[in-house]
């Protein structure tokens, strides 16, 4: 899972969107995540250690959620691959100009 699926528009490239847990994890296991081959928008997205990070900057109104395919394994070999969501939140904008007509 993640602890948080999601992100404001505008983000920096490198901003963390959450950490990556395992439900049910076994106490002095450790456990690694890859990006898997076949997430749609894995592209977008860098892991370090536990962590989902951003690797392009998002824009609310060209696409508002964004689909990930984690790989996660254990030391003993094990892994299967989590389909994983993160929501990109719209930020409002102040438009300058004249007032809209009547």
């Amino acid at each position: 899972s993640l602890t948080n699926g999601t992100i404001r528009e505008g983000n920096a490239v490198g901003d963390t969107i959450g950490r990556l847990q395992l439900t049910g994890a076994q106490p002095g296991f450790s456990y690694t995540y890859a990006l898997q081959p076949g997430g749609a928008d894995n592209n977008s997205f860098t892991i370090s250690g536990d962590t989902l990070k951003a690797n392009a900057t998002f824009d609310y109104q060209v696409k508002s959620s964004l689909n990930v395919l984690v790989k996660v394994s254990d030391e003993l070999g094990g892994s299967y691959n989590q389909n994983l969501t993160v929501d990109v939140e719209e930020v409002a904008k102040l438009i300058s100009g004249t007032a809209a007509p009547r």
